[in-house]
């Protein structure tokens, strides 16, 4: 071969396997393609058989080695693992759909092996580009909670609300806590390989980990508790943490705060105080906690119910966590007024109303199980005509 030859087949390489917006691939039968309206990606000239044998055999890693989407990486960069998604077959396609939106402004490819449904087929291989969706405003961080300035010494959770969503796999290399002398606290959050978002990817769940807090444990006997009553910290993000847009942070976040004595007691509902609305009147519904509760677990884990009915309306947690309002779609109605409580309501050091954290999971018998809601009827007045 003349190296004209030789940098000719080079440059083709290159145009094959670069990059490319919304790239597809055609060979045969068959067709490759990214649908940037649907974020999905797609293989399509699919036959009855095979059709029916990817349906009648669906197992994750059996339509995973058919069709693999992976983050695109450098020539010099090792292989990127497959993205987590599900695949769907419809109207003679197989569908890829990442279970988080692949991330605006970067580079994704996929391979489809036709060899896995029996065609002698050389495998396909894909390039593509996700472009911005248009303009939003810069994400920042909204809140942190708990929005206390004082935390227990045995604190479970944090929880960041970010204004618009974020990208996922950064998480850990982001978040920090510095104690008041400067020094980070070594590992203070469980890592876990699958960050907790919600479906909006715009609040992520910390969990400081439960073995340094758990009294007993291994890991806090070798390394100390995380937080010690009495010292101050903050909690710090970085601004270099990248959006869904692949756009960093507007400016970092530093939430301070000082560590008290462990929370050791449970959540009881007879001893909140309530602030029923009157019949008659859409008032709202007034429950002051004697200390802060979880604040994702508080807009779902309490229900009004009246005269047997669960009643709708609208929710709000009040000012650090220590009170929740409920304010009614329609009227009160006359009759017995009660609450409705998930047991595994907790508070911020993850006791719940059902168990306390410390409970020993081996020796539990006495502790329910059950997640049937509790029933605490509360009193009321009538309006006055």
């Amino acid at each position: 071969m003349t190296i004209k030859h030789l940098l000719l087949s080079l440059i083709t390489l290159s145009m094959l396997f670069a990059p490319r917006p919304n790239c597809a691939a055609e060979q045969g039968r068959f067709a490759v393609r990214f649908d940037a309206s649907k974020g999905v990606v797609e293989v399509s000239g699919l036959n009855d058989s095979e059709i029916k044998a990817l349906s009648t055999n669906p197992a994750p890693n059996t339509l995973a080695s058919v069709l693999i989407v992976r983050v695109a990486t450098k020539p010099d960069q090792p292989q990127a693992s497959p993205i987590v998604g599900k695949y769907e077959l419809a109207d003679k396609k197989l569908q890829f759909i990442p279970r988080y939106p692949f991330v605006a402004d970067s580079d994704y490819e996929a391979e489809f092996h036709p060899s896995s449904l029996g065609e002698n087929v050389t495998p396909y291989l894909i390039s593509f580009h996700v472009k911005p969706k248009g303009q939003t405003p810069p994400t920042t961080v909204v809140a942190v909670y708990p929005t206390s300035d004082v935390l227990p010494e045995n604190q479970l959770k944090l929880y960041v609300q970010f204004s618009g969503p974020m990208s996922r796999g950064e998480a850990y290399r982001r978040v920090r806590v510095r104690a008041d002398d400067g020094d980070l606290v070594e590992r203070p959050f469980l890592e876990l390989g699958e960050e907790l978002w919600n479906p909006e990817m715009t609040r992520l769940t910390l969990l400081f980990d439960p073995g340094r807090i758990k009294r007993g444990l291994k890991p806090r006997e070798e390394e100390g508790p995380i937080l010690e009553s009495g010292k101050r910290y903050s909690f710090e993000i970085d601004p270099a943490w990248r959006d869904a847009s692949n756009r960093p942070l507007i400016k970092p976040f530093r939430k301070n705060f000082r560590a008290s004595a462990p929370d050791e007691t449970q959540p009881n509902p007879k001893n909140w105080r309530f602030e029923p609305g009157k019949i008659g009147s859409r008032d709202p519904l007034v429950i002051h906690f004697p200390e802060p509760l979880d604040a994702a677990m508080l807009q779902h884990a309490i229900r009004v119910e009246a005269a047997g009915q669960v009643l709708a309306g609208r929710t709000e947690v009040g000012a650090e966590e220590a009170s929740w309002r409920f304010s009614p779609d329609q009227p009160w109605p006359d009759g017995e007024l009660a609450i409705l409580v998930n047991p595994e309501l907790e508070d911020r050091a993850g006791n719940s109303v059902a168990r306390p954290f410390e409970v020993d999971a081996v020796r539990e018998g006495s502790v329910p199980n059950s997640t049937k809601p509790l029933r605490y009827p509360i009193p009321r007045e009538r309006s006055r005509r």
